[in-house]
C-alpha cells in the first residue's frame, strides 16, 4: 500500500515522538553501560591485566566500544525500531514503507556509535 500522508497526522506525530525518544534516551543509557563497563574491569583487576600487556588505552576503550556497540545495536535499535513499527503501523491501518523506517534506524544506529 501506498503511504496517504494525507490521513496520516498522528502516526507521523507519534513516528516523530518515537525518534525523539530514540535519540535522547538510548543516548544516556549507552554512556552509562559503557562506562560501567570500563569502571567493572578496572575493579575486577582487568583492566590492570590486559593494559599490561602491550596493549594502549584507546585500544582498550575501542574494544570496549565494539564489543558493547553491537549489544546496543540489537536491544536498542532493532527490537525497539520492530516493535515501534509494528505498533505504528497497526494504528495506521497498514504497513509503513520499511526503506524509510530502515534509513531512520541505520542514521539513529550510527549518531548512538559517537557515544
Amino acid at each position: 500500500p501506498v503511504f496517504d500522508p494525507a490521513g496520516a497526522g498522528d502516526m507521523m506525530e507519534n513516528l516523530g515522538i518515537f525518534i525523539q525518544l530514540m535519540a535522547w534516551f538510548p543516548m544516556y543509557a549507552v554512556i552509562v553501560i559503557t562506562q560501567g563497563a570500563v569502571i567493572g574491569e578496572k575493579q575486577s583487576g582487568t583492566a590492570a591485566w590486559i593494559m599490561s600487556a602491550p596493549v594502549s588505552r584507546s585500544a582498550f576503550i575501542l574494544a570496549k566500544l565494539v564489543a558493547n556497540a553491537i549489544g546496543f545495536f540489537v536491544t536498542i535499535i532493532l527490537v525497539q525500531g520492530l516493535v515501534a513499527y509494528v505498533q505504528l503501523s497497526l494504528s495506521n491501518g497498514s504497513p509503513l514503507p520499511i526503506a524509510p523506517y530502515l534509513a531512520m534506524l541505520g542514521l539513529l544506529s550510527l549518531y548512538l556509535l559517537f557515544y
